[in-house]
């Protein structure tokens, strides 16, 4: 069996009606399987491109802003379609996606709750697939089995993702190789929800109780965890209740202050200690250096629900008051509160404070709130459960906030579901993951500009990101779903940095109701030519090319598709060298 970019496909059983038909599959195959096992990729760049989401919230201070996105406007957001779905390959029943899908080195990277990571190419084909385990638990009450939750982030061609086991992988990038792996915790105690950030050469990552329900299965020691990032190597732990005690689980992802060079991450419920828990139910700033301990803050006691985590990711942002900008840091707590404090004051306590939902354990019930919101330069959004507006009762309900203040600057009643997710933005644009809907909102007023309703009717409990022109969001049935404005096509055959003599095949991917890929060439004398027009075929759209009729020398490929409105859509370039 060979692994190709559409999946994994039985080669043997291939039928043709003829024998150039044959021959061409057959040389279509050989060169999609030199794709698959890295033959000729000729390495990931260093740095991601510009219009890349690279970790969970698009930045290490978890903004959930993409400020690079000019294709997906107020203006154009009504004229998304989904152009793409990517299941979820090793499973015989729907399987949750709770990972937020990161884009970098033309790749989109996602798990799914059946184990594995997995890379997909810009138009859904499967690239690779690596397992990164499950957990499973018996106790009564806690009878569940949870594969990787975590967000990749990707840098300099690794991709460092929580496994569904816990431990912590660090991936290739173009291949899904293991490079080193690093256990945080026995299992099936342990679990990783949160997802890691990478800064200075150190991977910093939380670690949590596995969880069932309303249950912890049981309560471990909650922990932020500094591992070397080429290692694997552990360099630093910050334990938020004493050895021997439980509790204090970090749920959500450690958050960056890359200024300052300080962490900043939040921690569940107390559990069983013989002394106090100060660390628990609080947020906390550590040194990124060494994790020692810069300032924290913990609910207090008239504001604390029974099992009161703060579940949601930290935002960086600023607020400006007379003329004076200051740092700040928010984020929500399942008793309803969003918080808002000044960074490197924890200590001081909010600057201000909202109530965002109805206070209470169950997130996924539509209580309180585990959403990080989103930041987009100038403005706070924030989402959350089942609220009031205006006399009307919410399922949950996503608003945008002053950040000097909090002052609600509009706010949307949800009637359909609550948001559990991070929140993604870009300019004049918020998408929000709704129960079983995914809507693009304007960032000014807060009116539904797209709509999109899960077929299944399973709800979206990941986080979207935007990236490149496409929308991404995984789903409850196990899927990765794309929506973008265009076709969305990317260039299969050659790979990136091959060198072409003679006739070759050229071979792309497109989305769904596409009725025409042509191939174009740039370089030397050419300027975006038409060089040839493929074919349909089980593989891709496939055609055969005289690189002789073209100057020896480098050259960007791309795949142009084509809807039949005459919309099109064009691939990231692809170097070939013509060396005739």
């Amino acid at each position: 069996m060979l692994r190709t970019a559409f999946g994994n496909r039985i080669f043997s059983s291939i039928r043709s009606g003829s024998g150039e038909r044959l021959r061409l599959a057959l040389t279509a195959v050989a060169l999609v399987g030199a794709v698959a096992v890295g033959a000729t990729w000729g390495g990931l760049p260093a740095a991601a491109a510009t219009g890349d989401w690279t970790t969970y919230g698009a930045t290490n201070g978890r903004s959930g802003f993409n400020g690079a996105e000019t294709v997906i406007t107020p203006t154009t957001a009504s004229q998304l379609h989904l152009a793409w779905t990517a299941a979820a390959q090793n499973v015989s029943q729907p399987y949750l996606v709770f990972s937020q899908p990161v884009v970098a080195n033309g790749l989109i990277y996602w798990a799914s709750m059946d184990g594995y990571e997995q890379a997909t190419n810009t138009s859904g084909g499967l690239v690779w697939q690596t397992y990164i385990g499950v957990t499973s638990e018996s106790i009564t009450g806690c009878s569940y089995t949870w594969g990787p939750a975590s967000t990749a982030t990707v840098v300099n061609g690794v991709v460092y993702v929580g496994g569904g086991d816990g431990q912590l992988y660090a991936l290739d990038a173009a291949t899904g190789a293991v490079l080193w792996q690093t256990r945080l915790g026995p299992s099936p105690n342990t679990f990783l929800w949160s997802s890691p950030a990478v800064f200075n050469g150190s991977v910093y990552i939380g670690v949590a109780s596995f969880f069932g329900g309303l249950n912890n299965c049981p309560y471990v020691q909650g922990q932020l965890v500094q591992l070397n990032a080429t290692t694997g190597v552990v360099e630093n732990t910050f334990n938020t209740v004493p050895d021997g005690c439980t509790g204090a689980s970090v749920w959500a992802s450690p958050t960056v202050d890359e200024a300052s060079g300080t962490v900043y991450f939040a921690t569940g419920d107390p559990g069983t200690c013989s002394t106090a828990e100060p660390y628990a139910e609080s947020v906390i700033e550590v040194s990124a250096s060494d994790l020692s301990l810069v300032g924290s803050w913990q609910v207090p006691p008239s504001q604390q629900i029974s099992d009161g985590d703060f579940g949601a990711t930290p935002i960086l942002f600023t607020s400006t008051q007379e003329g004076v900008t200051q740092d700040m840091v928010g984020l929500a707590n399942k008793n309803g509160i969003y918080y808002a404090f000044q960074r490197d004051n924890l200590a001081a306590g909010p600057v201000w404070q909202d109530q965002i939902a109805v206070g209470g354990a169950n997130a996924a019930g539509g209580q309180g709130s585990i959403s990080p919101g989103a930041w987009d330069g100038t403005t706070l959004y924030v989402a959350g459960g089942s609220t009031t507006i205006n006399g009307v009762s919410c399922a949950g309900s996503v608003a945008a906030l002053n950040p000097a203040d909090g002052a609600i600057l509009w706010r949307d009643c949800l009637p359909d579901g609550t948001v559990l997710d991070a929140l993604a933005a870009a300019p004049g644009i918020v998408a929000v993951p709704e129960g079983n809907h995914l809507l693009v909102v304007s960032a000014t007023s807060g009116q539904t500009l797209f709509s999109y309703t899960t077929p299944s009717g399973l709800p979206i409990w990941g986080a979207p990101s935007i990236a490149n022109g496409v929308l991404y969001v995984g789903d409850n049935g196990g899927q990765l779903l794309a929506f973008a404005l265009n076709p969305v096509t990317s260039v299969l055959i050659p790979s990136n940095g091959a060198t072409l003599t003679g006739t070759q095949y050229l071979d792309a991917s497109a989305s769904g109701n596409v009725t025409k890929v042509e191939f174009h060439l740039t370089g030397g004398t050419l300027n975006n030519a038409l060089i040839a027009t493929a074919t349909p075929t089980y593989y891709g759209w496939l055609t055969g090319w005289n690189s002789t009729t073209v100057a020896n020398g480098t050259y960007t490929l791309q795949s142009v598709a084509y809807y039949a409105s005459g919309a099109s859509g064009t691939s990231t370039g692809t170097t070939i060298t013509v060396n005739n």
